[in-house]
């Protein structure tokens, strides 16, 4: 009786002298020495609080010299105004060439 050439399900290579390796990893390999410090990391922290500090000092000079200088919702609506009246004046004339055009 011969054997079918064809087989179904799980097929394992009949190679012989090829193995595959499996490479263990380390539980510790990603650990690496270029951890930061604590008095790195305070080092940072005190960076940061400078810029914040003299971040607040030129808002404050600016606000000094110009008070509207944040005053970013009163810029907003005259831009939305000026949209609105220009929206209005091309309705205006959109209607008028409608009007004259429409009138032989």
């Amino acid at each position: 009786m011969a054997f079918p050439t064809k087989q179904y399900g799980l097929v394992l290579s009949q190679r012989k002298g090829l193995s595959k390796t499996v490479q263990k990893h380390s539980v510790f390999e990603d650990d690496s020495d270029d951890e930061t410090t604590v008095g790195e990391s305070l080092q940072k922290e005190a960076v940061k609080k400078k810029m914040m500090k003299q971040t607040r000092l030129e808002m404050h000079k600016a606000l000094e010299e110009d008070s509207t200088v944040y005053d970013y919702d009163a810029v907003y609506d005259d831009i939305q105004k000026q949209r609105i009246d220009n929206k209005k004046k091309c309705w205006e004339v959109l209607t008028k060439s409608q009007n004259t055009s429409t009138s032989y």
